[in-house]
Parts: structure tokens; C-alpha cells; sequence
């Protein structure tokens, strides 16, 4: 490992890096949301008592070049902990994980973690590492560490996030797709707007009322369906609640709002970041249901991005079949089980075949 390199790792979130990171932040090329000092901070004010924090931060001559956010955790066995694990800060909902690179020497930097993870008294028996983008170097790194130590990794298949590539102008986007598409879209449009009292805004700085505004539509969907939705919780709705708003703040945080007579009747949160838009998540009111409002606030908020000169568009982890009516291009998010000894290795390969053997047994029933 290069030697002006120094590693120290924080098992809180080390708040007086706060300017450092983001000056990272800006610097790296696969910068998201959910890697920013907001995001991951903001987690940690909400969730993080109930986990051992492990933010690895590596310096060169003092300054920060590469931020590894990990926690400690555990594989367990009817409650018991079998495995102490490192993963990921959570982030809930978080479409990406990685490391948080500056330009230079990437590879060094996601060793130098990597070595440091290995060698520090941090106890762990697996490294568990999902949602690393496809084109991060963190992926060649994590091949190239269990090599150099003759660890075993178990690689589970990726996760596809369908995206588009954003033409120069909304005519040639939807020229793009197929005859029938264009027609739905075009169909659902009219069918809205020819209504009377139908109204489309763009929220461009979204503030807590416009975010409960959203949170009640998106509950009062999943509700219709017999679904609890994601705000049930009241500890991630206090997140949310938390983290639109500063995002909303920075610029990266945007929503969209069809109303009828006032009233909203759908809306949709999106992320910015560099030249992407993020689907979030979305709310319409049931009574709407055949009006098709969820492919028309998709369709303004894509439209939206084209304008403002965005190239892509993502739209975030769930491979629903809806999205690829609207792309054939896809994103496959990485996962790594990387493990510590053979003892490790076959602690939990027998603890996954014991648990297939169950799912089996329960199917036959």
C-alpha cells in the first residue's frame, strides 16, 4: 500500500469532516444522494443508536481522499448472532452503495480501506457489500483484495435499474419508442389535461408541506391496495420527512404535482444529482385510478429533465415492467459476500442450504 496513506476509522458519524466530504462529494464521479454527508448523516441522527458506525476515512498529507461508510452487524440464527458482518450504511431505500472516491488512484484508495478493514481491530467474519454501482472500481477491488488473501466470495446476481439516455428534445425521446407507447402516452395526456380544472407544477423547492402533501397520497395508493406503504413506519417517515427537506435545500431534491380544482391529485419525488434525475416514489388518488396518473407524472417529470438538459434518467431499484415501456436500457448493481476464513465461508453456506431445505419442506405442504 502507498505509504503517505493514513487510515482511522470513526464509530460515529464524524461530523467535523462534514466540509472535507462534501468537498469529496464534488469530486466524485459516481457521485449519488444517497453517498452525500446529507443523506448518510441524516440516517445516522435517525437510525444510528441501534448500530456500531464504521466510517473508514483515508488521507493523504491530511486531506481526505476516499470515505468508506460501513456499519457492524450480524448473520443471525433464531436471534442468536452466527457471523459478524460489515456492510454498508444502510440509508433505507438506497439505490446505490460504494465507496466515496476523490479523481485519483481509486484502486489505491479502495485497497487502502480494504487492507485497513483486514487489519484493524474491527472484528468481522463477512464482508457484505450490495448495491455497488456496475461501474465503480470498488468492483475490480473487491476481486483483487480476496486474490491477494485468498478469501472466498460469494457474488448473489445483481439488481437491474432500468435507465434512459436522454435525447436532446421530448419529440426525439418519444420517437424512440414503440408505436403503441407513444400512443398510451399520448392517450393518457389528453385524457388528463382535457379535464377541466387539471393544473401541473413543478416544485422546485419542495417544502414539509408539499412533502406531507405528497407522503398522504403515496399512503392513501398503497392503502387502496391493501398495503401498509412505506411511510407506515413512523421511524422512516421522521427520516423522510428529514432528509426531502435538506435535500430540497441543496438543489437536489425535486417534485411534481398534477392538481384538479386545487387539489392534489398526484405527485412524484425525484433526485438530481450531476446530469441524472432519480425516481423516487410516487402518489395518486385511487379515485384517479383510471386516468393513468402514475405514467403521466412519469412522463412530465422525464419531459422535464430533457429540458433542463439532463442525459439520464433512472429509475431506481425495482424491475417492474412498466419502466422498460419507457427504456431497454439497464444499470445490474453489484453484491459481494466476502468472507473471512474457511470456518466463516462454511458457517454460512450451511446456513443457507439449512434455510433452502426449509423453504422447500414449507412448499410441499
Amino acid at each position: 500500500m502507498t505509504s503517505n496513506y493514513t487510515c482511522t476509522t470513526h464509530d460515529s458519524f464524524p461530523f467535523a469532516t462534514e466540509q472535507e466530504w462534501k468537498v469529496l462529494e464534488k469530486k466524485d464521479q459516481l457521485y449519488t444522494s444517497f453517498s452525500s454527508f446529507l443523506w448518510l448523516s441524516t440516517w445516522w441522527n435517525h437510525f444510528g443508536s441501534a448500530f456500531k458506525t464504521r466510517i473508514v476515512i483515508v488521507r493523504e498529507n491530511g486531506r481526505i481522499v476516499g470515505i468508506g461508510p460501513f456499519i457492524s452487524g450480524s448473520v443471525c440464527l433464531k436471534r442468536i448472532p452466527i457471523l459478524r458482518t460489515i456492510a454498508f450504511v444502510e440509508g433505507i431505500a438506497t439505490t446505490y452503495k460504494d465507496i466515496i472516491y476523490g479523481e485519483k488512484e481509486q484502486d489505491a484508495i479502495c485497497q487502502e480501506i480494504l487492507g485497513h478493514l483486514r487489519t484493524s481491530e474491527i472484528r468481522w467474519d463477512m464482508l457484505s457489500l450490495w448495491n455497488i454501482p456496475e461501474d465503480s472500481p470498488t468492483n475490480t477491488g473487491l476481486n483483487e483484495f480476496c486474490k491477494k488473501y485468498n478469501l472466498r466470495m460469494v457474488q448473489p446476481a445483481g439488481i437491474k435499474i432500468p435507465v434512459i439516455k436522454l435525447t436532446k428534445t421530448f419529440d426525439e425521446y418519444l420517437m424512440g419508442l414503440k408505436a403503441t407507447v407513444r400512443r398510451n402516452i399520448r392517450n393518457n395526456m389528453r385524457r388528463v389535461f382535457d379535464h377541466e380544472a387539471i393544473a401541473f407544477n413543478v416544485i422546485s423547492k419542495p417544502s414539509i408541506e408539499d412533502i406531507n402533501r405528497f407522503i398522504d397520497l403515496h399512503q392513501k395508493l398503497w392503502n387502496s391496495r391493501g398495503k401498509p406503504g412505506v411511510f407506515k413506519n413512523k421511524d422512516i417517515l421522521a427520516f423522510y420527512r428529514d432528509v426531502l427537506v435538506k435535500l430540497a435545500d441543496t438543489g437536489e431534491h425535486i417534485m411534481f404535482e398534477i392538481q384538479h380544482s386545487g387539489k392534489a391529485i398526484a405527485m412524484c419525488s425525484r433526485f438530481l444529482y450531476g446530469n441524472t434525475m432519480h425516481s423516487f416514489l410516487e402518489g395518486w388518488d385511487p379515485e384517479w385510478k383510471a386516468f393513468g396518473l402514475g405514467k403521466v407524472i412519469d412522463i412530465l417529470s422525464i419531459r422535464y429533465a430533457i429540458e433542463k438538459g439532463m442525459t439520464e434518467y433512472d429509475f431506481s431499484i425495482g424491475d417492474y415492467k412498466y419502466k422498460y415501456e419507457y427504456t431497454d436500457h439497464f444499470k445490474t448493481n453489484k453484491h459481494y459476500m466476502i468472507f473471512r476464513t474457511k470456518y466463516a465461508y462454511s458457517t454460512y453456506m450451511t446456513m443457507e442450504c439449512c434455510a433452502n431445505f426449509a423453504k422447500k419442506l414449507i412448499g410441499r405442504k
